[in-house]
């Protein structure tokens, strides 16, 4: 006789906003990860396809609710002069596809533990290709693939690290 405990097992993180096609070029690119879960998430060694980053080891978990920014590596200052008093979670190398791409989270074993495939055309947002606005995640439990889950920001410029301001669905 045994008891197995079953628990769910699907990721509490999310790409919560992407600006791949900001005005200025690529210095001003970044993406947040948001932890929509209930408890802190461990991403030591985890790593992305489409990017190149990988956390390093013993990094400290990513608290329940709170957002992490990657930035594009090619004018840090640039960015941080555009926005003051954003927190930084790390300089990721490559820029993000102006044209949409896929971009995936990999756990330790290189397994995909979360994806998104933006695009630039379609049903999603135009505001969001070379217009000053970022992709907000409008609905964390849905189809990340799916652009009815998106919108663009509220605000040029987005709401890197921080909340977005709830819009339109």
């Amino acid at each position: 006789e045994a008891v197995f405990i079953v628990r769910d097992q699907s990721p509490t993180i999310r790409f919560s906003e992407i600006m791949y096609n900001p005005q200025g070029g690529d210095a001003f690119e970044f993406i947040e990860l948001q932890n929509v879960g209930d408890t802190e998430v461990d991403l030591s060694g985890f790593s992305f396809d489409g990017i190149t980053f990988r956390f390093a080891e013993n990094s400290p978990p990513l608290a329940a609710g709170a957002y992490l920014l990657l930035v594009n590596d090619a004018n840090v200052q640039a960015f941080r002069a555009r926005y003051p008093g954003v927190r930084v979670g790390g300089l990721y190398e490559g820029s993000l596809s102006n044209k949409g791409e896929r971009l995936a989270l990999l756990d330790r074993n290189g397994q995909t533990v979360l994806s998104v495939d933006y695009d630039d055309d379609g049903a999603w947002p135009s505001e969001s290709d070379g217009d000053g606005h970022s992709l907000v995640l409008t609905q964390p439990e849905g189809d990340p693939d799916s652009p009815a889950n998106w919108r663009a920001s509220l605000a040029k410029g987005g709401t890197p690290g921080r909340p977005s301001p709830s819009g339109p669905q």
